[in-house]
């Protein structure tokens, strides 16, 4: 006939877990010993409770706490337990919801660098036609490195997703065309959303939108924003070709210092508004 008491160590082999579980499940009143050793402190357990044992374990695997479990042990009926199933099944759907939305954004990612990977910054300029776009622009004027990291800060502030800035290409820079013949370092920080924005007292934040419409596209490893001679040799490129730049250039963030710790690998596109020279 087997035995009906175990020590600590063969009650826990037969479920898998510690010793030092059990333990904690003493210490906090979970799961007590049927008896502890007065002369070496040593617990014992019954295989008569390994039904709670198991009823624990099942409900920690769907993700109840130790407390939760041990309130539904006080007043343990088949009421309760139905109460504690349907409670448990609307925060497993509300997981589900929010695994599903980082799934789709993960995947977002993967298509994005996996796009870009595939471009180089030696590629040539490329003409696109662009949907209009909306986004988060940050009013404050750009100063230093310091003022985008408080504009980083300000404009995340305002979204409601999973995961929406590391590996994606959502921030950039935004500069009047006029900037290319007067000189003036004038930019500010923009950041895409394609969700509704609450900017309930948001005074150095705006919803923006960005026309569509034709694009010159061009792959920089740095902005340039200081001279943009790059920017000015690009619509100088195209005025030759019987367009002039109009509206806001775009610096996108392509390759961020989220995905990589080399400066030097951080990479922008810029986007230069053109309409055609009547």
């Amino acid at each position: 006939m087997r035995k009906e008491i175990l020590t600590i160590s063969e009650f826990a082999s037969l479920r898998g877990i510690t010793a030092e579980t059990l333990r904690h499940y003493d210490r906090i009143g979970l799961l007590k010993p049927a008896f502890t050793d007065s002369s070496t402190g040593y617990r014992y357990y019954s295989i008569l409770q390994y039904e709670q044992l198991s009823t624990i374990l099942e409900l920690r695997q769907m993700g109840m706490s130790l407390s939760e479990i041990r309130s539904f042990f006080e007043d343990r009926n088949p009421h309760s337990a139905l109460e504690l199933l349907t409670e448990r099944k609307l925060v497993l759907q509300a997981e589900i919801q929010k695994l599903r939305q980082l799934e789709t954004a993960v995947s977002s990612k993967i298509s994005h660098l996996e796009d870009i990977l595939s471009r180089k910054a030696s590629d040539p300029p490329r003409l696109v036609t662009l949907p209009e776009r909306k986004a988060l622009v940050w009013k404050t004027p750009l100063d230093s490195d310091v003022d985008i990291g408080y504009g980083f800060a300000d404009l995340e502030e305002h979204l409601n997703e999973v995961a929406p800035i590391f590996a994606a290409n959502r921030y950039g820079l935004l500069m009047p065309a006029s900037v290319l013949k007067t000189g003036e370092k004038r930019s500010s920080l923009l950041l895409f959303t394609d969700e509704p924005a609450h900017l309930s007292g948001a005074e150095a934040v705006e919803v923006r939108r960005i026309p569509g419409g034709l694009y010159a596209s061009a792959l920089l490893y740095q902005p340039e924003t200081d001279d943009l001679s790059e920017v000015k040799r690009l619509s100088r490129s195209y005025q030759s070709q019987g367009y002039r730049t109009e509206g806001e250039i775009i610096f996108i963030s392509q390759i961020d210092l989220s995905v990589t710790g080399c400066r030097d690998q951080v990479l922008y596109e810029v986007q230069l508004p053109l309409v055609p020279c009547i």
